[in-house]
């Protein structure tokens, strides 16, 4: 019972330990993380990135493309299909 959570911890190491090769010293939003509870968070302290645990809309990716943000958009739970069809934007396998 000590170790509640720490699968989901261990993954989310994995993830924080992954990010630079995947997307390098690109200016990113990272979308859905979903790692833990506040996995973003960890995200934006570990690495240079700005993450946030929420699925953006059409009118968000649109505004942060403008400003030539790089996106990022980690894969896991239902992702709307115009994410998915943007070949701009980094899809991560968790």
């Amino acid at each position: 019972h000590d170790n509640f959570g720490r699968e989901n911890d261990l993954k989310e190491i994995e993830l924080i330990h992954k990010l630079p090769a995947l997307l390098g010293h690109k200016k990113t939003v990272l979308f859905n993380v979903n790692t833990s509870v506040n996995g973003h968070i960890s995200v934006m302290f570990y690495t240079p990135y700005i993450a946030y645990s929420m699925v953006p809309n059409k009118e968000q990716i649109e505004k942060i493309k403008r400003q030539n943000y790089h996106i990022a958009i980690i894969n896991m739970e239902q992702i709307p299909s115009f994410l998915l069809q943007d070949e701009e934007i980094t899809k991560i396998n968790p």
